[in-house]
C-alpha cells in the first residue's frame, strides 16, 4: 500500500472513489484520535504497516496513523460525532504482524472452541487471530478472538458454550473478544465488540452467575447483560445506534445496563430502547418500541437467532415429565410394565387392578375382575405374567385355574 501526504477536510471522507490520496495522522499516546468522515471509520478495513495503522475504505479512501503500534498506549479512534473504536479493538482488527498465508478451519492445536455455527445464510467470513480468513459454513466452530464479518443479505446464528446464543444480520462485524467458561461451576466471563450491523443476543449461564459478567461493547457504549435478551443496531453516524431489551422466550424480562463516558442508564422493561450516536453523550432515558418497530429495526438478526439449548433441554424434560404423568394416571404400556415388575405379587394385583379399571379399557376390566381370584394366582403368577404379558399370560392363568 502506497501513501502520500495529501490532506482533506475533516468533515469529508478520506478520499473520493478512485482517488489515491491519503490522510496521514500522528498518534499520540493515550489521546483519542479523530478519523475524518463520520461513517467512514466503522466501515474501514484495518491493517498493519510496520509501526503504523493503515485504514482503507470501500470508496478508495485511506488513512495512515503514524506510530500507532509503537506506542505503549495507542489512542482510541473516534468519528467526528463521537463513535469510538477502542485501541485494543483496532489492534485486533488490524491483525498480527505476520498474517498466515493460508486459510485454516480452526486455530492451532490446543485452542478450545467457544461456540458453533448453528445457522448461516449468505456469505460470512471469520478472521482468525493469526490473520487467516475463511468462509464459514453451518457446523463450523468459533474461537476466542475471532472476528465475524457478514456480507450483503447475509446472516449468522451461533450457539456458545454457556448456552448463550447470538445472531448477526447483513453487513455486520463483531469480535468475540473473550469467552471463559467453567462448565462445572457454570461461571465465567464473556466480552464481545460490535463494530457495525444488527445483532441479537440471548444470555446463558455466564450472565446468570453474576451481574455484568457478560458485556457487549458498541461504538457508543458498553452493555452489561444481566440474564436477558437484547438486540442492537450499530449504525455509522450520523444515524443513531440503538440497544433494546426484549422479552425472553419464557415470557420473563431481564435487565441491561448501558454505560459510556457520558453516564449510565438501566433498561428493565420490554421494548425499552436507548438511541444515541456518541460515546461521550449521556445515555437518555429509554423510549419504548412496539413489537412491530422491534421487528423492523432488528428483524434480520432476530430471524437468524438460534433457539437456546437450555430451552430445548427444558422442553425435552417437560415432555418426559408429561409422559410420566400420563403413564402414572392413565396406565400406558411403558408404565404398566414398570409398575408390574416393581410390584409383583399382591402389590401387582392391588395396584394394577384399580389402575386398569380406570385407564385400560377391556383388558383392564378383565384384570380388575381377576383381582380377587385367589392368593395362588397373586403370589405365583405376578412375575410370570409380567414376563409373558398378552395372550401367553392369559394361557398361563387359564392353566393355573384348571389346575
Amino acid at each position: 500500500m502506497t501513501f502520500t501526504s495529501s490532506k482533506f477536510p475533516t468533515d469529508a471522507t478520506p478520499s473520493t472513489a478512485g482517488d489515491e490520496s491519503t490522510e496521514i495522522l500522528q498518534a499520540v499516546s493515550g489521546t483519542p484520535l479523530v478519523i475524518p468522515g463520520d461513517a467512514w471509520l466503522l466501515n474501514a478495513e484495518f491493517a498493519r504497516q510496520g509501526p503504523d495503522l493503515a485504514l482503507s475504505g470501500d470508496d478508495g479512501g485511506q488513512v495512515l496513523v503514524r506510530d500507532f503500534f509503537a506506542l505503549e498506549t495507542p489512542p482510541d479512534l473516534t468519528t467526528s460525532s463521537g463513535a469510538v473504536i477502542g485501541a485494543p479493538l483496532a489492534t485486533r482488527l488490524a491483525g498480527p504482524l505476520a498474517p498466515a498465508q493460508y486459510a485454516q478451519a480452526q486455530p492451532a492445536a490446543g485452542a478450545e472452541p467457544i461456540g458453533q455455527i448453528e445457522a448461516i445464510d449468505g456469505t460470512v467470513e471469520v478472521i482468525r487471530t493469526d490473520g487467516t480468513r475463511i468462509f464459514l459454513v453451518e457446523g463450523d466452530e468459533v474461537f476466542q478472538g475471532d472476528v465475524l464479518e457478514s456480507g450483503p443479505g447475509a446472516a449468522i446464528g451461533v450457539v456458545l458454550v454457556d448456552d448463550s446464543t447470538f445472531s448477526m444480520g447483513e453487513n455486520g462485524r463483531v469480535e468475540l473478544d473473550e469467552m471463559i467458561y467453567d462448565a462445572d461451576t457454570e461461571t465465567g466471563t464473556a466480552a464481545f465488540n460490535a463494530v457495525q450491523g444488527v445483532l441479537s443476543l440471548v444470555s446463558g449461564r455466564i450472565a446468570e452467575s453474576a451481574p455484568d459478567q457478560m458485556t457487549l461493547t458498541t461504538p457508543v457504549g458498553t452493555i452489561g447483560i444481566r440474564g436477558t435478551t437484547i438486540a442492537t443496531n450499530s449504525q455509522p453516524p450520523p444515524a443513531p445506534s440503538t440497544v433494546s431489551l426484549l422479552q425472553d422466550s419464557d415470557g420473563s424480562v431481564g435487565e441491561i445496563s448501558f454505560t459510556n463516558a457520558g453516564g449510565a442508564q438501566v433498561i428493565n422493561q420490554v421494548g425499552g430502547t436507548i438511541a444515541l450516536n456518541s460515546f461521550f453523550q449521556a445515555p437518555p432515558p429509554p423510549v419504548f418500541m412496539s413489537p412491530t418497530q422491534i421487528q423492523k429495526q432488528y428483524g434480520s438478526a432476530l430471524k437468524a437467532l438460534p433457539p437456546s439449548p437450555a430451552d430445548a433441554r427444558d422442553d425435552a424434560d417437560a415432555q418426559k415429565e408429561d409422559a410420566g404423568e400420563e403413564v402414572t394416571e392413565g396406565g400406558g404400556e411403558e408404565g404398566e410394565g414398570e409398575e408390574v415388575a416393581g410390584g409383583e405379587g399382591e402389590e401387582f394385583v392391588e395396584g394394577e387392578g384399580e389402575e386398569f379399571v380406570e385407564g385400560e379399557g377391556r383388558e383392564g376390566e378383565r384384570e380388575g375382575e381377576r383381582e380377587g381370584e385367589g392368593e395362588e394366582f397373586v403370589e405365583g403368577e405376578g412375575e410370570e405374567y409380567v414376563e409373558g404379558e398378552g395372550r401367553e399370560g392369559e394361557r398361563d392363568r387359564e392353566g393355573e385355574r384348571e389346575g
